[in-house]
Parts: C-alpha cells; structure tokens; sequence
C-alpha cells in the first residue's frame, strides 16, 4: 500500500504489491515460507496467505489456507505446492504433500496429491512426474493440460530390433491425431496414414537414445533426439496425449511436466540464511 519493503522486516495483513522481476520470500514463525514472483499481489494472513495475482511457491505444514479468486485451498499435510493466478484464473500444483480445494460451505471438496494440478477448480491434471525405472505401463497416458503455455516429456528408449517402434499421439490445430514414430534407426512423423517428414538416426541402432519434445503455446513443438544433430519441428497444437511401444521396445527415465512453473532451488531461504 504503497510503503516500501525491508529485508527482515514483519509484515501485516496489508495488500503487498510486486513489480514484474521482483521476488519476495516470506516465512511464518513455523516456518511455513511462500516465495512470490513479481508481478504479483498477495496479502499475508496469520497462518494463511491469500494471492490476487502472481506466481507463488510454498513451502507449509498442515492447516496452512491459501485464499485464490475463485475458492481455498487448504494443507492437509506438509505440502510444498506451486500456483499461479492471472486473471482470476488460478492453477495449483502439488510437487508433494496433499490439499483440498474448496470451502467449508462447498458441495464439494477437491482433494488433489502429489504430481497432480488443477486448472481454476474444474479441471484435474498430469502436473509432473519422474521415474528413473523402466516403465511397465503401455500405452502411457500423460493426462496432460490440454491449455498448458508450456510442457515437456523426456525419456530414454532402445529398440532390440529394426522394426520395434515407439509412438507419440498428439493433436494439430484441427484436433486431427499427429503420430510421432521412433525407430532403431529413423524418427518420422505421419497424419491420416500419410508420412509428414522422415530423418535417420546416426549411431548404433541398438544403443539406448534420449528424447526431448517440448512445446509453447502458439509456437511449433520441438523434438530433440540422440543420433540426430538437430531440433526438428513437429506441430501439435496441445501436449502429447500418449506414448506407446511396439515390439521389443524398453523405456526408462521417463520425466514429464506441465501447468504452473517448478518449485526453483532458490525459493525458499534456509534456516541458517
């Protein structure tokens, strides 16, 4: 409200308002702590922090009550969380711990766990996930943000034959089935049975190949794979929907994220800071 802030300084129940590039930490005498990044409106509470606008980061203990425009949100166990509002729009992101969204006076009252995200309380999702085993599951489904500005999927693949192949599924601007094939020794791509574009792989055909796809909103999505020494552009108008394997394929390392922005390393102060 217009009086400017001091390292170390206590602050009241009076909004606090951060320029775009400003971050704040704050931390409660339990140690609860939220880490905002400018530009951002948030006000703090006893045991509580509400956030008109921004991106926020959290660190707390049970009973911690985040107040967003459209409902609460409430730690029922130590949780360390990630949201952003814009707009009145508010997505939540659960990296460990579990909360419930909603009031006391809801209907009903969203429960949402680790990896797991919500768009403005109507909307459950895919927020990350990260496994360095192999991965049994096939096809896997990545429940991805359908409206994310942003999101990625990384994973190691190796084929034991020529024909073996892994499949990528998305969607292009007409919610038409783009298919992503990755094989011993090619990566194509294909729509309606036709093939888009082609490249070979270099390198041994059997050794494992790490591969990247990442995509912005309004922008082409990017395919980075080993044994190819460029970013090939591949059009998907939203995130991958599923991957799949055909013959004597191994996945491991599979690592994937969308929705609002990671917990950074620097968010939160330690205690001898």
């Amino acid at each position: 409200e217009g009086d400017p802030l001091e390292v170390k300084q206590r602050v009241d129940q009076r909004q606090i308002a951060l320029a775009k590039g400003a971050l704040l930490t704050l931390k409660w005498p339990n140690g609860d702590q939220a880490s905002v990044q400018g530009p951002a409106t948030i006000l703090a509470q006893r045991n509580g922090l509400s956030v008109v606008n921004g991106i926020v980061w959290l660190q707390a203990d049970v009973g911690f009550t985040i107040g967003l425009p459209d409902q609460q949100v409430k730690t029922k166990e130590q949780s360390r969380l990630s949201l952003s509002v814009e707009e009145s729009v508010s997505v939540l992101g659960v990296e460990s711990g579990l909360v419930s969204y909603g009031s006391t006076e809801s209907e009903h009252i969203h429960e949402l766990a680790q990896g797991r995200a919500l768009w403005n309380g109507e909307r459950e999702f895919a927020w990350h996930y990260s496994s360095n085993a192999g991965i049994d599951m096939n096809p896997v489904q990545l429940e991805l943000d359908p409206t994310a500005s942003y999101w990625s999927c990384n994973f190691t693949v190796s084929f034991s034959s020529d024909e073996a192949m892994l499949l990528a599924r998305g969607l292009d601007e007409k919610a038409e089935e783009m298919l992503l094939k990755i094989q011993a020794k090619s990566v194509s791509a294909h729509k309606n049975d036709v093939e888009l574009w082609r490249y070979a792989l270099s390198g041994a055909p059997r050794s494992p190949r790490r591969v990247l796809i990442e995509g912005r909103q309004g922008a082409a999505t990017l395919l980075t794979v080993s044994g190819l020494d460029k970013k090939i552009q591949w059009h998907l108008h939203a995130p991958l929907d599923a991957i799949e394997m055909e013959g004597p394929v191994a996945l491991k390392d599979l690592r994937f994220r969308t929705g609002p922005p990671p917990i950074p390393d620097f968010a939160f102060k330690q205690d001898d800071e």
